[in-house]
C-alpha cells in the first residue's frame, strides 16, 4: 500500500493511501456494499497497448453529499467525517469571489453562487475573439 501525505496551500493536511487489488479478485466486496450504502463505482474496460489500461475505482460511505439547484449548492455531511470536512471547507471557501453568500448552518455548508448580473459583467469583459460557450441548465427532471 502506498501512502502520500501533503499539506495544501490553505494548511489542510491530506493523507492518501492506495492499494492494488488482484484483477481476478476484483472489487466484488465493494460492489456488494454499494447495494446498501452510498458510494460510487467507476470502471474503464478500454485497453490499448502502451497507451490506455483498464482501471476500476470504488468508494463506499462518502463523507459528503453535494447537492446543487439553481444558484444554490449544499455540502451535506453524511457522517462525522463530513462534518469535519465542512468545518475545514468553510473558511477556505468563505473568501472566494464566486459566492454571493456562504454559511455553515448546523453541519451543512450552504453556498449561493454569484448572480447573473455579475456573470454578465464578467462575460462582457471577454475579448470578441473569445470562443462562444452555450450553457444549458435545468431545474427540473424531464418526465418520460
Amino acid at each position: 500500500m502506498s501512502r502520500l501525505e501533503y499539506t495544501t496551500p490553505h494548511g489542510i493536511t491530506v493523507l492518501r493511501a492506495s492499494s492494488k487489488a488482484p484483477f481476478r479478485r476484483g472489487l466484488q466486496h465493494l460492489l456488494r456494499k454499494l447495494d446498501t450504502h452510498r458510494g460510487i463505482y467507476l470502471s474503464s474496460g478500454y485497453e490499448y497497448p502502451e497507451r490506455y489500461s483498464r482501471w476500476d475505482v470504488a468508494s463506499v460511505c462518502p463523507p459528503l453529499e453535494i447537492v446543487a439547484w439553481g444558484r444554490r449548492i449544499e455540502f451535506r455531511p453524511l457522517n462525522a467525517r463530513g462534518e469535519i470536512l465542512n468545518r475545514i471547507l468553510h473558511p477556505v471557501l468563505a473568501g472566494h469571489p464566486h459566492w454571493d453568500s456562504l454559511e455553515l448552518a448546523g453541519a451543512t455548508l450552504s453556498c449561493v453562487r454569484w448572480s447573473r448580473s455579475f456573470a454578465m459583467r464578467w462575460i462582457r469583459g471577454w475579448p470578441l475573439s473569445a470562443p462562444s460557450v452555450t450553457i444549458c441548465c435545468s431545474s427540473s427532471i424531464p418526465s418520460s
